[in-house]
């Protein structure tokens, strides 16, 4: 492979070996970077992928510098935990690759997740259509609504959208919703697995979703310019929770099967601490739309 580098910060994790074979399949060069060295999962074992251990991005310009990288992903998160970890993993890390892409002319695109801001009124009989945001919302408080995921990651896209010295000249911040298929190795996915082969299908009205191999094809899409200074929503408008469930291995056509309702079950999360997951998955289930970084006051 000849010609400018990709390079997949956190491109041995889910979604991000999922976009390196992506990238792979289209001819392109990448390097993978990884904040502690592991083997590389079960679909890049026979791809023959460059991996760098960097776990404090120390060595970023240097590397983005010595591979002639043309874009950089930046995908590393963690939807729990604690604070101080979210706040390195979704703003000081992202920030210190933002840096070094601006100063070696370097594309970066951001993979953040603050409760998707897709309007689902709008074409939903259009499968896998990809919702641009188009009407930044102002007037609410992300603190009470959000979780600490949720306030971290808008930091990083509030940095972005500044046009500070820091910030690289071509950027895209690509907002997925709740991703599926590919064998997902998150809890829900895990449990909703689970429910499938006690022949139990969980069903929602408004939960955004998309599959990894739909969002890997953006991200990809992405990194050649796509979507250059937009904030993209990644939403498969036609794709519904108790499809994915079956994807996933569920209930056989024709069976008879139970279907539960999430909705109301999401509810419950209200009362869970702002950083854990069952509140992050709260926030995006009850809202339609977010909020736009550009938007946020100290």
């Amino acid at each position: 492979m000849t010609g400018p580098t990709h390079v997949v910060v956190g491109g041995y994790g889910y979604i991000g070996s999922w976009l390196v074979e992506a990238l792979t399949r289209r001819g392109v060069r990448v390097v993978v970077v990884l904040r502690r060295p592991r083997p590389p999962p079960q679909n890049l074992a026979q791809r023959k992928v460059k991996a760098f251990v960097d776990p404090d991005a120390r060595n970023a310009e240097d590397l983005l510098s010595k591979v002639d990288a043309e874009t950089v992903y930046y995908l590393p998160g963690s939807p729990g935990g604690r604070k101080s970890r979210m706040w390195r993993l979704h703003y000081h890390l992202p920030r210190a690759y933002a840096r070094a892409a601006s100063r070696v002319g370097a594309r970066l695109v951001y993979v953040s997740s603050i409760a998707v801001t897709a309007d689902f009124s709008v074409d939903t009989d259009t499968v896998g259509r990809i919702v641009e945001e188009t009407t930044h919302l102002s007037g609410r408080d992300p603190s009470a609504a959000c979780s600490t995921h949720s306030m971290t990651k808008a930091e990083l896209e509030r940095h972005l959208v500044s046009g500070g010295e820091e910030v690289p000249r071509k950027w895209a911040i690509i907002r997925p919703g709740l991703v599926s298929g590919g064998g997902n190795p998150h809890p829900e996915w895990r449990l909703i697995r689970l429910l499938a082969k006690l022949r139990v299908v969980p069903d929602s009205k408004y939960l955004p979703l998309i599959s990894v191999e739909r969002l890997a094809s953006l991200l990809a899409d992405a990194g050649t310019g796509a979507y250059d200074g937009l904030w993209v929503n990644a939403v498969d408008t036609g794709l519904s929770l108790a499809q994915a469930a079956a994807y996933e291995g569920g209930c056989p056509s024709g069976s008879k099967c139970l279907r539960l309702n999430i909705d109301r079950l999401a509810g419950l999360a209200r009362v869970s601490p702002r950083q854990c997951k069952p509140r992050l998955a709260y926030c995006i289930l009850r809202r339609r739309r977010g909020f736009a970084s550009r938007y946020l006051e100290k």
